[in-house]
């Protein structure tokens, strides 16, 4: 039956949209709030930048043991993890000369986002996309900050009250000392 086709994807469309509603009224609302909600009321309202995840970042060293020369180019190979699997990429480029023992340094970033993906010094050692004796290793550790945690975001916009508020600066203190941007 036609009509009953028709009402049941209105129905699902009317989903969808309540959804979006719920989560745009309870964005009036600090306890309430939360995702993307919590972090537009938190700018918008509160002044209080969330901060987003960051990507693990290193410095990798490659080292040919073969009689092959390497022109990299940023993208071209992925490396990983071989204690976590995690995978990440190169940002930067460069020639490999010829070897045995010639070394190119390149940038590497995680793929995904966040702690998960950190590694430690002399961590990311498997290439993925592999070239002909060529060996990896990063010297220094690839650290990954996952986003801020919902009640933290709900403190510091309580935070934010308290340093504008002419009660006192008790509150104040507590906003600075919290705040990233101020070191906290």
């Amino acid at each position: 039956d036609p009509t009953r086709s028709l009402y049941h994807v209105l129905s699902a469309k009317l989903e969808a949209l309540e959804g979006n509603v719920t989560g745009y009224i309870k964005s009036g609302f600090l306890d309430h709030a939360t995702g993307v909600w919590l972090k537009v009321l938190a700018e918008q309202v509160y002044g209080v930048d969330v901060p987003a995840a960051t990507y693990a970042e290193t410095t990798l060293v490659l080292t040919n043991g073969s009689t092959n020369l390497y022109i990299i180019d940023a993208g071209d190979l992925t490396f990983a993890s071989s204690v976590t699997g995690k995978t990440y990429r190169n940002t930067t480029g460069g020639t490999l000369a010829v070897g045995p023992a010639t070394t190119l340094s390149v940038t590497v970033v995680a793929d995904e986002a966040g702690s998960g993906s950190s590694a430690g010094a002399a961590e990311i050692t498997r290439m993925v996309t592999t070239l002909d004796l060529v060996t990896c290793t990063n010297a220094t550790a690839a650290v990954g900050i996952d986003e801020q945690a919902e009640s933290v975001t709900r403190q510091q916009c309580r935070d934010m009250q308290d340093a504008t508020s002419p009660d006192g600066a008790r509150g104040a203190y507590a906003y600075f000392a919290r705040n990233p941007d101020y070191g906290g």
